[in-house]
């Protein structure tokens, strides 16, 4: 019987981060993007979410209520793991909000 190969996953750890950290600064540009032509959504209107929270989303890439309108079952579960929501975007129906802000322009 032969051994199997043995690997050395130590390397991991510091690519993950900087993979996750290229990640947040691509987002983080493509956000400023927004802002800086206007198109960046206040979201804050929607209910449950505050200027801490609207910054949270912000840095995570999310600047658009059609984002948040396009939003799948997964990506609320993603996103409400990201933040510690504990079920607050089901909670408040953010992705109806978002459809109904979206259409409003």
């Amino acid at each position: 019987m032969r051994a199997r190969p043995t690997y050395d996953n130590r390397w991991l750890w510091p690519l993950g981060a900087v993979v996750a950290g290229a990640l947040s600064w691509a987002a983080s540009k493509v956000v400023k993007s927004y802002r800086d032509k206007g198109q960046a959504d206040d979201l804050t209107r929607i209910k449950g979410i505050g200027p801490k929270l609207a910054a949270k989303l912000m840095k995570n890439g999310i600047a658009r209520f059609e984002q948040i309108a396009s939003w799948t079952k997964s990506d609320i579960e993603e996103m409400d793991r990201k933040l510690d929501l504990a079920g607050r975007i089901e909670r408040d129906d953010w992705v109806k909000q978002a459809r109904k802000l979206a259409r409003e322009g």
